[in-house]
């Protein structure tokens, strides 16, 4: 509830494209995520595309996952790329926001961060402690500005979220986080 606002208001607030992909669970049902898409696409400074599957992330680039079918992450030969699964009835939620934050901090550890935006229930919770196991980072966005506190409290109350913040200073920390991502990155490389 209240998700395409947040999103669009979210990716519309970066002026400066972060050297990262991003990759969205929006529970929304078959048919409306493709037009979704689109629209983030040509209102916002991203190259975002509705999720097909095979599709390698690079910066700068959005994947939506489609209503009605989950979003993960695997590795390829020629890097991280997308992967589209029809819905097998044992999730709550479709798409699963858990499925794609275990699947992403498997992959990428401690260089993930992971945005929860309002919602209702509960899924995110789960995919966020696996995040933050891994290393990785997590966003909750704070009650004041959530439209649904539901999913941000329960990754809140789980104790995995890193910062809770207003929507509007999401995008600043997330630019923040790439920085810091990138900066610890380049020291690690150093020291090999």
């Amino acid at each position: 509830t209240g998700g395409p606002a947040a999103l669009m208001q979210t990716f519309g607030a970066f002026t400066d494209v972060p050297p990262c992909a991003f990759v969205v669970a929006q529970h929304m049902p078959a048919g409306f995520t493709r037009g979704f898409a689109e629209r983030l696409n040509r209102l916002t400074p991203f190259r975002v595309i509705e999720a097909q599957g095979g599709e390698r992330l690079e910066a700068g680039s959005v994947f939506v996952a489609p209503g009605g079918r989950h979003l993960e992450l695997e590795a390829s030969a020629g890097g991280v790329v997308t992967r589209v699964c029809e819905d097998d009835g044992r999730d709550k939620y479709t798409p699963s926001v858990d499925r794609l934050f275990i699947s992403a901090a498997k992959l990428y550890g401690e260089r993930l961060l992971a945005v929860v935006l309002t919602g209702m229930g509960d899924d995110g919770r789960e995919g966020a402690c696996q995040v933050k196991a891994a290393g990785g980072r997590v966003i909750a966005e704070s009650e004041e500005t959530a439209v649904i506190y539901g999913m941000p409290k329960q990754v809140v109350n789980s104790g995995a979220a890193d910062a809770v913040l207003p929507l509007a200073e999401v995008p600043v920390a997330v630019q923040r986080g790439v920085g810091e991502i990138r900066s610890r990155q380049t020291r690690d490389r150093g020291r090999v």
